[in-house]
């Protein structure tokens, strides 16, 4: 036999070791679905994947939502389990849920990971209505539980005022370490105009129309850092942003 024809062997060989190797892959992974689906389920497990300065989901409260779907989970068979069903009706039932994954895991157990919806914002309109508005931008019910530290919006706010314009700004606080920890309630007077008022200080800041807020903010913030610390905050009642260029202060 030839160099050449050892080479071809050689690779045709190698071929079907490959192949024979993966063809026993597919068949451990069938057999092991198979064995898996067969076996009866020995209990749920509920994990919360993100970190979130409050928790409004809590694994309790997933596993309230299942033993009311599935009474007698502990013992049934796992293929009876319908994973797809399970993520709809969490998603349904707990309204603080962002995204779910329900899978059988080798153990039999069903394994829920949990991504929660992370406020931003909070709407609070003069008609009474509230709402949070979440990180993506959508209007989420308050969750009966402990509030979230977000800005409060209210006054004469609609809903796309709510979804578009304020929800931006209070995505530019959040990313803004100085002003993240600043604004605590954000005003909307009858004309658009809009008030912010500090956590410290009791100043009122006269935004006029919610536009070109980098700007303003970055001119508020060096007297906030360079004047204040001199004058002292608490001499000042209004500080007006309106104008171009300018920062007027209007004492007690």
């Amino acid at each position: 036999m030839n160099g050449k024809v050892k080479q071809i062997a050689k690779k045709v060989v190698t071929a079907m070791a490959f192949t024979a190797a993966a063809a026993y892959i597919v068949y451990a992974i069938l057999h092991f679905n198979r064995e898996r689906d067969n076996s009866l389920c020995m209990g749920v497990e509920v994990a919360i994947m993100d970190s979130c300065d409050i928790q409004f989901i809590h694994p309790g409260d997933v596993r309230n939502v299942i033993k009311d779907l599935e009474p007698d989970l502990a013992g049934k068979n796992m293929n009876s389990l319908n994973t797809t069903e399970i993520e709809r009706i969490l998603v349904r039932r707990l309204i603080a849920i962002k995204d779910v994954e329900v899978y059988k895991t080798p153990e039999s157990k069903l394994r829920i990971n949990i991504w929660q919806r992370h406020p931003v914002l909070r709407i609070v309109k003069n008609t009474g209505y509230d709402c949070y508005i979440d990180s993506e931008g959508d209007p989420m019910p308050i969750p009966s539980l402990d509030p979230a530290y977000v800005p409060i919006a209210s006054g004469f706010i609609s809903d796309t005022f709510a979804t578009n314009t304020l929800y931006k700004f209070a995505k530019f606080l959040q990313k803004d370490k100085f002003w993240n920890a600043q604004i605590e309630q954000i005003y909307v007077k009858y004309n658009g105009d809009v008030n912010l008022v500090p956590r410290v200080g009791g100043q009122i800041i006269e935004m006029g129309k919610l536009t070109n807020y980098e700007e303003k903010l970055e001119k508020l913030e060096k007297v906030y850092t360079e004047a204040f610390p001199e004058k002292g905050w608490s001499n000042y009642s209004t500080i007006n942003l309106k104008f171009d260029q300018q920062v007027i202060c209007t004492k007690k």
